[in-house]
């Protein structure tokens, strides 16, 4: 079974995982994850980034600078030209827009305006860092934060990228937005690292006891009394308003990402190595 390293859910029954090997896979119905073939050229590759929309668009984003999107999740893939050959670990859509940023290997951010379709056009953006990226996300094209290798971060206020200092030197794998606005921002990394800034601000980072070790690479939050992070070991942490605590994981693989759905109780998918899917609700 490949590793599965990255999912996102866009309704109850909905959701798209993708990893190594072209490894796809698509949760129609609430009943089955099932995989789909997006092409033979893309069965040799690597896939880190997924981005999905309601409508049914999806963009997985991956080795060699290999960007992919299909309007719908079963089908119809082609790739998009990204001008870069970097491995690109993490893609971002700016919500309710088309306007898409991808990130990657020795700090490569590239950007489109319109990424809806087979001919969206990507350019390199100057990140100022030569470390590679690991995260992009923001609550809008005027926020958007980046982070990754040796805990080096970027900020785009709309017009340029800028250092932001986090004060640690750590990896940073993985980040979530909460609130109205987004401002609210956590991160996580290797070593059990967690991160939080209330407004999101650049240098207003706070290191928060994670009660781990482990590397972390994914974390959501649906509220600022809620929110789960995942990793090495299959280590599941749970943020409760006050306190991150580990809750009983049912596996000891290495969870790589975990997205919240849209069910009434709020149920949690998390995704990891040896093709392994874990569910929760709470």
């Amino acid at each position: 079974m490949q590793r599965l390293s990255s999912i996102k859910m866009t309704g109850v029954t909905t959701g798209v995982a993708l990893g190594d090997r072209g490894t796809y896979l698509v949760y129609g119905g609430g009943t089955v994850w099932s995989p789909v073939n997006f092409g033979p050229t893309q069965r040799a590759k690597n896939f880190y980034g997924i981005e999905a929309d309601a409508s049914g668009s999806v963009w997985l984003a991956g080795d060699s600078g290999t960007i992919v999107y299909a309007p719908s999740y079963g089908g119809g893939f082609a790739q998009q030209a990204s001008n870069v050959l970097v491995t690109l670990a993490s893609i971002s859509r700016v919500e309710g827009t088309s306007e898409m940023f991808a990130a990657g290997a020795g700090g490569v951010i590239i950007h489109t305006l319109d990424g809806v379709g087979f001919s969206g056009t990507w350019s390199g953006q100057a990140s100022q860092t030569t470390h590679s990226l690991f995260f992009i996300g923001g609550p809008a094209d005027t926020n958007m934060l980046a982070v990754g290798e040796a805990g080096s971060a970027v900020r785009f206020n709309g017009t340029a990228w800028s250092p932001d200092t986090l004060g640690v030197s750590v990896n940073i794998r993985s980040g979530a937005f909460v609130g109205n606005p987004s401002t609210d921002t956590w991160l996580v990394g290797d070593r059990g690292t967690i991160l939080h800034s209330v407004s999101g601000v650049s240098g207003t980072w706070s290191v928060q006891p994670s009660g781990t070790t482990e590397d972390l690479f994914g974390i959501t939050a649906d509220s600022a009394t809620r929110a789960f992070a995942v990793g090495s070991g299959g280590t599941i942490l749970h943020w409760d308003g006050a306190t991150w605590r580990a809750m009983v994981s049912p596996t000891f693989e290495n969870l790589r990402a975990i997205a919240h759905g849209y069910s009434a109780s709020v149920d949690y998918w998390v995704v990891g190595d040896c093709g392994t899917i874990l569910h929760g609700t709470t």
